[in-house]
């Protein structure tokens, strides 16, 4: 079987990344330091300029970008294909999940459901069709929706960034706050408008943190405080998936027993795992979720997908 191979150009790529692309050699792509004998480049933040692609020559099928990525690709009529570090992608999807099941309530309608708690009109079981069927047998109320509603995002990264382009499906109203202000040019492309902090937080329905925790005098320790959850709406809902240190946890139990907001989903925390006392273990699954820091899919398993997704490029699969 003839080899054809891939030129992985930016020493940048994940060593698990690259280790599983190596493996597509069993169906005949491999890896090559050399340019004029690939028909596939490879990079994340090393620049493919015009010198590189004319040396590959004709053979050259197409150039992949390893996201997120800073690199310049020079004017080709080449297809370009762009791939998300699917790790990192997983974090927007639990953000998008937790939202959905604060809303929703979920976890406490499935422990409703499971304990049979039906409302006293329900009667006997009857068989159901289109037309005759039973409906919210626990009598939930305040069913909540993503749709229109208004998200605040705290940092606007590459996670903020998948978490903005996700909620466009939902048609949210998405505000974010984060230190340099994206160009017009994107936050038209995200669908999102920049807001100052305390108006972001009195206008939001869902405030999620998306950025990095900083230590020191001009970090952001418990940035997230008794008068940051002061701020927000009694009807929002509030979500960490970025790190634990941002949140005074002690003031975010108060809120949500007080009812100062409405729920809270956390899959990070200032001690992990959670010390076995911890006070937010003591509140009610109807207002608080919390899962133990595995948003996103594990290097390895992120490593595979991408390498999946390179193979089917190029004609092949891992």
């Amino acid at each position: 079987m003839a080899i054809r191979n891939l030129c992985l150009i930016d020493s940048n790529i994940h060593p698990s990344v690259v280790e599983s692309i190596d493996k597509l050699k069993e169906k005949g792509l491999g890896v090559t330091q050399d340019l004029s004998d690939c028909v596939g480049i490879v990079t994340q933040d090393r620049d493919v300029d015009r010198a590189m692609i004319e040396k590959v020559g004709d053979q050259l099928e197409a150039i992949v970008v390893l996201e997120p990525s800073v690199a310049r690709i020079s004017n080709t009529d080449l297809p370009v294909y762009r791939i998300d570090n699917l790790a990192l992608l997983g974090v927007a999807e639990h953000t998008i999940l937790l939202m959905l099941m604060l809303s929703k309530k979920m976890v406490w309608v499935q422990d409703m459901t499971k304990r049979r708690a039906w409302t006293k009109e329900v009667g006997e079981p009857e068989l159901t069709d289109q037309a005759k069927y039973g409906f919210n047998w626990i009598g939930m109320k305040d069913f909540g929706v993503l749709c229109n509603s208004t998200v605040g995002l705290i940092g606007l990264g590459y996670i903020g960034k998948c978490v903005a382009r996700m909620l466009q499906a939902f048609q949210a109203n998405v505000i974010y706050n984060k230190r340099t202000r994206l160009s017009p040019g994107e936050e038209a492309s995200l669908g999102v408008q920049w807001c100052e902090l305390p108006q972001l937080l009195k206008q939001s329905d869902f405030v999620s943190l998306h950025h990095r925790f900083e230590d020191g005098a001009d970090g952001n320790d418990n940035q997230f405080d008794a008068d940051a959850f002061s701020q927000m709406k009694s009807i929002a809902f509030f979500i960490n998936t970025a790190r634990g240190r941002m949140v005074d946890e002690d003031a975010l139990c108060n809120a949500l027993e007080s009812g100062e907001i409405a729920g809270a989903a956390l899959d990070v925390f200032r001690y992990e795992p959670l010390p076995k006392n911890h006070p937010l273990f003591d509140i009610s699954s109807e207002k608080l979720i919390i899962t133990p820091h595995l948003a996103g899919v594990p290097s390895p398993d992120a490593a595979n997908l991408i390498s999946q997704r390179i193979g089917t490029i190029f004609g092949c699969s891992a």
